[in-house]
């Protein structure tokens, strides 16, 4: 258990650590204006990751850990089609937000998808994982 906890705080710890390394590079190899970019491209993520989300994931996994297996099942499968749903809603709402964006251009667009549907599906898992007490 405590090497399962070691190991979990030590892969976090290197993602903090590459996140951060990653932005002192990006602002010594790009312009101040392209670092610029590159902060507003990752707020406006989080902020469609929230959005995705709308916090129901708490709620959710709230009642997945007292669920039976049964249940849970079930639960985890209406909470991912919902999720897939909401998904969609976002990715077309993105279409319209980027082309009145002075700052992020339309060709960042694919990107921002994937990136978005990545990062929001890996916390998810996460958050499934640390549920079910199976952690990395």
């Amino acid at each position: 258990m405590l090497l399962n906890r070691s190991i979990n705080i030590g892969i976090h710890s290197l993602i903090t650590l590459s996140r951060f390394v990653l932005l002192v590079a990006l602002s010594k190899l790009l312009s101040v204006s392209d670092v610029g970019v590159f902060g507003l491209f990752v707020a406006v993520l989080q902020l469609f990751v929230f959005i995705t989300g709308f916090e129901f994931r708490s709620f959710a996994f709230r009642e997945l850990s007292s669920s039976q297996n049964e249940q849970q099942k079930s639960k985890v499968f209406e909470n991912y089609v919902k999720t897939l749903v909401v998904f969609y809603l976002t990715a077309l709402f993105a279409q319209f937000f980027f082309p009145i964006s002075i700052a992020i251009d339309r060709d960042f667009l694919p990107w921002f998808l994937l990136i978005h549907f990545l990062v929001y599906f890996s916390t998810e898992i996460q958050r499934y994982l640390i549920v079910l007490n199976r952690q990395i």
